[in-house]
């Protein structure tokens, strides 16, 4: 008897399907991290096993950035390199044999940390008075943000008194006005969200003209003595003194003087601090020295010294005369929050007394930002005030009189002083005219700041955008006031604003007004025409409406023509 043997078949129902142990993405991973590895393991399940890696339901691409590796017959380890916000989504992991099919998802963040746009201030130097405005932008980053700033590593000194504006999610604002020296600094702005903090720092070097720390008087000597006339000066960047020597007040008077150098015999000395040394004075060196500072700052200061030596007849002679001026009218240009000093400068017989008014009212200096210097030569025949104003307004563009006084008489000299500044927001004049597409924007604008407009900016957006995204713009001449906006798109709600610009600076903007345009005939068919036989006397025609971009207001209805196929005839409606 022989028998015949066949190898056991095994049932498919009997086979195990794949089962998946359970995985998952770290849950801080930041943008720019080297490298990721998760692991898709099959726990049980029979062989063969394919593995297949699906991101938001596609199969994956791989390639030298995304890769999977096979570690054996039961793990897949999918590997992902330099991690982009791009790679952020769900990964599957789909394990497939005889019996079945299993998958599991896990989800990848990318936490994105801040980046900021480097920053600097608008000049490589400002003077005190300027108005500093400057932007920290974050380029990219998470949100939440918090944005804040530092000066020299501290938090912002309230007497400061420094301006923070957020001007949306991603930026944030800091203006002075004015920029005085204790703003000079090194500013820091730090932006910071779950993922990571960015900083960016950028100086800013305040200009200061020079102001007199030490003014010397005037000196009486004798001859053989040592003298120190004394001059300092602050400001930034730090003045530089320098000396110089007039014979007599007629040559001062016309600006004749000679520069003061270090003699051979080491008689005068010039030293760092401005200090002039005479170890071993003479009459020789009787006469008008002027101390002059200089940082490049404005014009230079000056300040002068009579040095007498005893016993010499004075050689400055006395003549009658009443005050007079070289020029009675002055016209004086300052932005606003400047420093301005008027200068009243009078010849005549000594002593010569000085008043100062505004609109014809004396100036007070209590408790106001008037300041009144007066400066007598005692040479006779000249002499010199200064209205010193610590910072100008708007309401300081008005006449300054000075009047000088002596024995003889008196003279007035009258100074305008005109302040500028940025100009007031334009108004726009409603309705706003609108015909077909186009409209016609008119404005007014209340005050010009002194300066003349150069031009408008006039910008406009659809309603329902941003300023930041979709704006558009025109410009026109300063001199005009109107202008037409054509190829607008119709039945559609627009706004618009318009800033004033002259020679000082733009204005903010006008108060937004809108207007909408008229509608229009569509500017598309209707989409998917369809005919359908219902009987031997009737046709279904369905259809549906054309794309909303083109419809130019609201669809009121359809007009439906119809004519025998090939006919010459017109279509009935």
């Amino acid at each position: 008897m022989q028998y015949c043997t066949q190898p056991d078949i095994q049932d498919p129902g009997e086979l195990l399907a794949p089962k998946i142990t359970p995985f998952s993405f770290p849950q801080k991973v930041f943008q720019g991290r080297s490298l990721i590895r998760i692991s898709c393991v099959v726990y049980q399940g029979d062989l063969p096993i394919t593995f297949q890696w699906l991101k938001n339901g596609f199969e994956l691409n791989m390639n030298d950035k995304i890769s999977s590796s096979k570690v054996d017959e039961y793990s897949s380890i999918l590997k992902i390199e330099h991690i982009q916000i791009s790679d952020a989504g769900n990964y599957t992991c789909v394990a497939i044999n005889s019996a079945a099919t299993a998958s599991h998802t896990a989800q990848l963040t990318v936490h994105v940390p801040p980046k900021l746009v480097p920053f600097t201030f608008q000049d490589e130097f400002l003077s005190e008075g300027m108005l500093v405005r400057v932007s920290c932008v974050v380029s990219r980053g998470d949100l939440p943000l918090s944005i804040s700033w530092l000066k020299d590593g501290e938090k912002l000194a309230t007497e400061l008194a420094i301006s923070i504006r957020k001007f949306d999610e991603y930026s944030s604002v800091m203006s002075i006005d004015p920029v005085t020296i204790n703003h000079a600094g090194n500013y820091t702005c730090t932006a910071q969200n779950h993922a990571g903090v960015a900083t960016h720092t950028a100086q800013l070097t305040v200009r200061v003209p020079p102001k007199w720390v030490i003014e010397q008087e005037d000196v009486v000597t004798s001859t053989g003595k040592t003298l120190f006339l004394h001059c300092q000066a602050e400001g930034f960047p730090l003045p530089i003194i320098s000396w110089e020597k007039a014979a007599s007040t007629a040559d001062l008077a016309n600006r004749k003087s000679e520069q003061v150098e270090t003699t051979d015999s080491d008689n005068i000395q010039i030293h760092s601090n401005g200090t002039l040394t005479f170890l071993n004075i003479q009459r020789s060196d009787e006469g008008l020295y002027i101390c002059i500072a200089n940082n490049g700052i404005q014009e230079p200061l000056s300040h002068v010294v009579s040095v007498r030596i005893q016993g010499l007849q004075h050689i400055f002679q006395n003549e009658l005369a009443a005050p007079e001026f070289a020029q009675p009218k002055l016209e004086i240009k300052a932005k606003k929050s400047e420093e301005v000093e008027i200068v009243c400068e009078a010849t005549g017989n000594w002593p010569i007394l000085y008043s100062w008014t505004v609109n014809n009212h004396n100036i007070n200096e209590d408790h106001t930002r008037y300041k009144i210097i007066d400066e007598q030569n005692k040479a006779i025949t000249k002499s010199t005030s200064k209205l010193h104003i610590s910072w100008v307004d708007r309401k300081d563009s008005t006449e300054f009189s000075c009047t000088a006084t002596n024995d003889i008489g008196k003279s007035v000299m009258k100074a305008n002083l005109i302040v500028q500044e940025e100009p007031d927001a334009p108004t726009i004049l409603t309705p706003i005219r609108v015909a077909n597409q186009t409209a016609e924007l008119s404005w007014t604008l209340a005050y010009d700041g002194n300066s003349a407009v150069n031009r408008y900016h006039i910008q406009y957006k659809k309603e329902v955008d941003r300023w930041e995204d979709k704006v558009k713009g025109t410009t026109t001449l300063g001199t005009t006031t109107t202008v037409r906006i054509v190829k607008l798109k119709p039945a559609t709600i627009y706004s618009f604003r318009v800033l004033a610009e002259n020679q000082i600076g733009n204005s903010s903007f006008s108060e937004t007004e809108t207007a909408k345009t008229e509608e229009s005939v569509p500017e598309g068919p209707p989409e998917n025409v369809d005919v359908e036989s219902m009987d031997a006397n009737t046709l279904r025609v369905t259809w549906k409406p054309p794309q909303k971009n083109l419809w130019n207001g609201a669809i009121r209805g359809y007009n439906i023509g119809y004519k025998i196929h090939g006919s010459s005839d017109a279509f009935i409606h």
